[in-house]
């Protein structure tokens, strides 16, 4: 058990400062480089301060970042597509519209 308990603490550590450090994003915005320097000083402050005992897998948390700041911008990219098409189909209507004689939208 204190084998798997050595193997776990540190990932769970740097899982548990990472989530409370990406709920910063809920109040502000921050752009990627800001983030990833408060999340770094924070494991840095909790490593010093003997919160977190082990600083060996600190580098996960940049992978973390990278994949949650990578999936909300895909997010945002599809949203600008969708309402892209949106403006297209109303443009189509319209123009269907119009050769009717009818007025638009």
């Amino acid at each position: 058990m204190e084998f798997l308990h050595t193997m776990l603490r540190p990932l769970i550590d740097t899982y548990t400062c990472s989530a409370f450090n990406l709920r910063k994003l809920v109040d502000r915005s921050l752009n990627e480089q800001e983030l990833i320097q408060e999340v770094l000083n924070e494991i840095k402050t909790k490593v010093d301060g003997g919160i977190i005992n082990y600083g060996k897998f600190i580098y996960i948390i940049y992978i973390y970042i990278y994949i949650y700041i990578e999936r909300e911008r895909e997010r945002e990219r599809e949203r600008e597509r969708e309402r892209e098409r949106e403006r297209r189909a109303r443009a189509q209507f319209n123009a269907i519209l119009m050769t009717f004689g009818c007025n638009v939208m």
